[in-house]
């Protein structure tokens, strides 16, 4: 028979069957008292093996099962020699356990590869769990923090207070910068945080970065390009005076250095005299502007932010700016998305930076055929952004890297602290303003805010 374990339960039957029968033929024989026990130990042994046997693949199942449980790639099975369907039942468990075992293999191996990497990038990453427990903290992180690995976010807050407490708190910027002190130095982080929920249990994910090194190399290279223009607006407005003053003195002295009478001053001396005066008093008033430029670009008062809706904000904006979109035969169009799209800011700055950008935008589109301005906004990742759009001959590239520069303009009559100030009001917002070239032509710039900047 080819099913052994349908041959091996019908022997095994048969031998229990006929020996019930001996034995119930035999009941009634006296003499064979004996015969009678010994074949009624046998039934008894043979009825348990049956029962042994029957659950070996039960045993097997179990076996199967529990290699599952705990992963077990070395387990071993007996059910090929029963033949039949039980050799490819055995086949079956073998290859699901193998599979299970290089799962877990590759498993360990993409752990390791991921332990390594968060070791080696130049980030400090910490995960955890219900705002308790640390499941991950790499070597950068410690380092940052200045402080040893640990498993719990209570002994983290103990020691940094000034990292923990902020992000302790309900509804949270997700991008923030945090100063901890660290003997008597300070070092600033930029910390972002994410938070998720994985097979019922909430974790966030913080991601931390000291900025005080780049921050301390981008201040002095502003620092350097504004006294480079401080320089050259200041030296713009002395240079003349200093010559106007050096002619007067001349035209008001003889040859040997004795001060001239006014009799002796001709109508031509008197005329050059007046002329050089009023050029110093504009001379003086420029200087004067550039100074009250300097302090508005330095006294921006703090956002008082609310909600506010998008759509609603940037029609008032059209209206307000109506004529002068006219008066430039500008094609100017809205997209929001969603339309009730609404974001957190001080309607008032922001209002001034949108006003900025779109007056520099029609004048950089002057004497272009069909201008258009485009005014978009859209939500994305946690993020509110509008951008303005301009079909003008964009930004030139040498120049592209210094618009934010105070002082800086590319026009002959401008101030140079438009961008520079309205960069200034949406970075008190927490957001970003940049600006670029497109490839299609124009210029776009982009003011980002932080969903929730409160």
């Amino acid at each position: 028979m080819r099913n052994r374990f349908t041959l091996f339960i019908v022997l095994r039957l048969l031998g229990i069957i006929g020996g019930s029968l001996l034995f119930v033929e035999l009941w009634g024989n006296i003499d064979l008292i004996f015969t009678r026990m010994l074949l009624f130990l046998i039934l008894i042994a043979m009825v348990s093996e049956l029962i042994r046997f029957l659950n070996r693949t039960n045993q097997e199942l179990s076996k199967f099962l529990n290699a599952i449980e705990y992963e077990d790639g070395n387990v071993h099975f007996s059910l090929a020699r029963l033949g039949g369907s039980f050799k490819d039942l055995e086949t079956s468990f073998k290859q699901i356990v193998q599979a299970i075992q290089q799962a877990k293999i590759e498993k360990e191996a993409q752990l390791g590869f991921l332990q390594v990497l968060l070791e080696q990038i130049p980030v400090g990453v910490l995960a955890v769990r219900e705002g308790e427990a640390i499941e991950l903290m790499n070597r950068q992180a410690a380092d940052l923090l200045h402080t040893t690995y640990t498993k719990r976010w209570s002994y983290l807050r103990r020691v940094r207070p000034e990292f923990c407490d902020p992000l302790d708190q309900e509804n949270i910027p997700s991008q923030q910068t945090i100063h901890i002190q660290v003997g008597s130095q300070s070092h600033s982080l930029v910390v972002n945080h994410h938070t998720m929920r994985m097979l019922e249990v909430n974790y966030t994910l913080i991601t931390l970065q000291d900025i005080g090194p780049e921050m301390e190399r981008q201040e002095l290279e502003a620092w350097q390009k504004l006294i480079r223009i401080l320089t050259h607006e200041i030296m713009n407005s002395i240079t003349p005076l200093s010559s106007l003053t050096e002619t007067l003195l001349l035209m008001l002295h003889t040859p040997e250095g004795n001060p001239k009478g006014l009799e002796d001053l001709r109508q031509d001396d008197l005329d050059d005299i007046r002329y050089s005066i009023d050029t110093i008093r504009d001379r003086s008033s420029g200087l004067m502007r550039f100074v009250e430029d300097y302090r508005r670009l330095y006294k921006v008062p703090n956002p008082i932010k609310q909600n506010v809706e998008a759509r609603s904000f940037l029609n008032n904006l059209t209206r307000l700016l109506g004529p002068q979109l006219q008066a430039a035969h500008c094609e100017w169009r809205l997209e929001i998305d969603p339309q009730k799209l609404t974001v957190h800011f001080d309607e008032s700055l922001v209002q001034q930076v949108f006003i900025n950008l779109i007056t520099n935008a029609l004048q950089a589109m002057e004497g272009q055929p069909a201008p258009t301005l485009v005014l978009k906004g859209y939500a994305r990742a946690g993020q509110t952004i509008f951008t303005v759009t301009d079909s003008g001959p964009g930004i030139p590239e040498d120049k592209l890297d210094k618009i934010f520069i105070p002082f800086f303009t590319t026009k002959a009559k401008g101030s140079g602290i438009g961008l520079s100030l309205s960069r200034q009001i949406i970075f008190q917002h927490g957001g970003q303003l940049t600006g670029q070239n497109l490839p299609e032509g124009g210029a776009q710039f982009s003011l980002t805010f932080p969903r929730n900047n409160t």
